[in-house]
C-alpha cells in the first residue's frame, strides 16, 4: 500500500518491528507447547477465516473510508496477526518462514455474524463493510 511513499512505509516497518520485539518478550514467558498450541490455531482453519476476515475488512475499509487513521488501523490488523504467527515460529526455533494466506472471503455475506460483532467491536462496522457489496 504505501510503497511508493517512503516515509509511510518506514513507519509501517516500524509498528512492524515494534510488534515483533514486544511479542516476542511476552512470548518468551510461554511454554513450547503452549505456543505449538497457539500456532496450530493460527495456522489451522480458525487462523485462516481470521485473516481472511481481517483481509477482507481492511480491504473494504481501504475503498470505503478517507480517514487516514481508520485505513492504517484497519489494514495493521492482518499484518499483526502475520506478525504473531512469524513470533512463534521463531519462538518455536523456526526462521524464515511463509504465511499462508487468509481464507477467501469477498462478500460481506461470507462473513459470520461473530466475524460482523468482533469487527465492530474495533470499529469496523457493518456500513464500511457492506458500501462496496
Amino acid at each position: 500500500m504505501n510503497h511508493d511513499n517512503p516515509e509511510r512505509l518506514c513507519d509501517q516497518v516500524a509498528r512492524r518491528s515494534f510488534n515483533r520485539t514486544v511479542l516476542t518478550v511476552e512470548l518468551e514467558g510461554q511454554s513450547f507447547n503452549a505456543c505449538t498450541r497457539m500456532l496450530a490455531h493460527l495456522e489451522g482453519e480458525y487462523g485462516q477465516h481470521l485473516r481472511g476476515v481481517l483481509d477482507f475488512a481492511a480491504e473494504q475499509v481501504g475503498q470505503t473510508e478517507e480517514d487516514p487513521v481508520k485505513v492504517s488501523t484497519a489494514y495493521k490488523y492482518p499484518l499483526f496477526v502475520e506478525d504473531v504467527i512469524i513470533v512463534l515460529h521463531e519462538r518455536l526455533g523456526r526462521y524464515d518462514v511463509l504465511v499462508d494466506p487468509g481464507a477467501d472471503i469477498r462478500r460481506y455475506s461470507d462473513l459470520t455474524s461473530r466475524d460482523i460483532k468482533a469487527l465492530s467491536c474495533v470499529g469496523i462496522g457493518t456500513d464500511l463493510l457492506t458500501a462496496n457489496a
